[in-house]
């Protein structure tokens, strides 16, 4: 028959097993804390206002766009910029393309939110 003994030592002392257990964790607890660094917790972020897609009127004193970029119909639209891009490739939204910048009126976004999305054309 085998016979095993083991004892555990925290610095160069004998302890019982529980003792050793307690000295191990808090070393370990120890060693973390050391090498952690404080983790940021990211204030709320606030998003800039969703521009309308309707035009102002006559008694406005500033202006708002009368195009919009396909991410920014996206946003106005609560879709995925892919969402808009396939329906632009569906011919289902009209664009107007300015050099190499692919461009949503307002009129269409005014379109689609008050008569929803058009069918292919």
């Amino acid at each position: 028959m085998f016979s095993i003994e083991v004892t555990f030592k925290v610095k160069n002392r004998q302890v019982s097993g529980e003792q050793f257990t307690d000295a191990l964790v808090n070393e370990l607890a120890q060693t973390l804390k050391s090498h952690l660094q404080p983790i940021s917790i990211p204030r709320a972020q606030t998003f800039e206002p969703v521009p309308t897609a309707t035009p102002p009127s006559m008694h406005e004193s500033h202006h708002q766009p009368r195009l919009f970029s396909v991410h920014d119909a996206a946003r106005i639209l609560s879709l995925k910029v892919l969402t808009i891009r396939k329906y632009i490739h569906l011919r289902r939204i009209t664009v107007v393309r300015l050099g190499g910048r692919v461009m949503i009126s307002a009129a269409v976004i005014d379109q689609i939110v008050n008569e929803g999305m058009p069918s292919a054309r």
